[in-house]
């Protein structure tokens, strides 16, 4: 059932959700490091709901495009309303419109032999084709038989409210319909867990649960996040970097082969190295400072670029050794 057909779910979703209080390595243990490494850190670039209580959010259903206010008319065209049946029961959301305009990403978490159709407001109802799936960000890559205008996207701003829509299909609807509403999103907020630093974690499922694929979009009309089926916001900017890997190496993202932990100073203090892209190139007490030009000084900031660039691709490695500045080329691996 739909948020529209149940009056104030949609406001629900939008309400408060509060915040929770050196030597070499077997490469396989490192990897399984890493692995773990990544479920923390990729939330860096996800956000989460927060609002007064009781602010007053009552929820709208557009018909039609003009019904949607203005702001969010731009996103709303250049979007793509993904729907499936499994087990007698539709999944819907909506998708954002990657690459030359022929691939469609979304949060929804689709399976390979799912019927999966594509809408529009000018196309309703097209047949898409499951690509993969990015298991740890829960990304859903799919082909469009048409080549559609990208998303536009931009930096989220914690401090401006943005316009939430949430695309469905009434059963006798032949174009998407859009529940929306206001709100703002949080900036991110560091909580531990288990020594794994992450952001965001304490969100609340139970009034996140059904909307995956709802659109937040700032005041330049442009998306900046997507909520997951997780309940996160996930920063559209991230996602985009996060496709483009996908699509140049699928199932293939950037690996160093590293492990360390904060440096006094700044930059990220190698603790160990395993067979791999960096065998011979880093070493134990090498203080690694950017990664092509982006300056890091945590293993999340690592791994979460590594995840945006592509496994066999080329990176700069910059780094300090015995205070020393220093660069390397490593070519990356594939994360497992």
């Amino acid at each position: 059932m739909h948020p529209s057909e149940l009056p104030g779910e949609f406001e629900k979703l939008l309400s408060s959700v509060p915040a929770p209080k050196s030597r070499r390595l077997d490469a396989g243990l490192l990897t399984g490091a890493t692995v773990l490494l990544l479920v923390g850190s990729l939330s860096l670039y996800s956000t989460e709901t927060s609002v007064e209580p009781t602010r007053a959010m009552n929820e709208h259903v557009a018909f039609s495009l003009r019904a949607i206010p203005q702001v969010g008319q731009a996103a709303a065209t250049n979007s793509i309303q993904i729907t499936s049946e499994r087990d007698g029961r539709l999944i819907s959301g909506g998708a954002m419109i990657v690459g030359n305009g022929d691939i469609a990403v979304t949060t929804l978490h689709l399976n390979s032999h799912d019927s999966i159709t594509g809408s529009t407001f000018k196309t309703p109802r097209m047949r898409v084709q499951w690509m993969g799936v990015d298991r740890h960000l829960g990304l859903t890559y799919l082909h469009l038989p048409c080549t559609l205008r990208a998303t536009a996207i931009a930096k989220h701003n914690e401090v401006e409210p943005v316009l939430v829509i949430s695309p469905y299909f009434a059963s006798s609807s032949k174009t998407p319909r859009f529940a929306y509403a206001t709100t703002v999103l949080s900036d991110p907020r560091r909580t531990s867990n288990d020594g794994i630093v992450s952001y965001l974690t304490a969100t609340s499922p139970t009034q996140l649960q059904g909307f995956p694929g709802s659109f937040a979009i700032g005041d330049s009309g442009d998306v900046v996040a997507i909520l997951s089926d997780t309940g996160q916001w996930i920063t559209t900017e991230y996602i985009s970097r996060v496709a483009s890997a996908w699509l140049a190496a699928p199932k293939c993202h950037g690996h160093l082969g590293i492990i360390g932990v904060p440096a006094e100073g700044g930059g990220v203090l190698v603790t160990a190295v395993a067979r791999g892209p960096s065998f011979n190139k880093l070493a134990p007490g090498d203080v690694i400072t950017a990664l092509n030009e982006k300056r890091v000084d945590t293993m999340d900031e690592i791994v979460t670029e590594l995840y945006a660039t592509a496994g066999r691709s080329s990176m700069v490695i910059q780094f300090l050794r015995h205070q020393q500045p220093s660069s390397v080329v490593v070519r990356l691996d594939c994360l497992s």
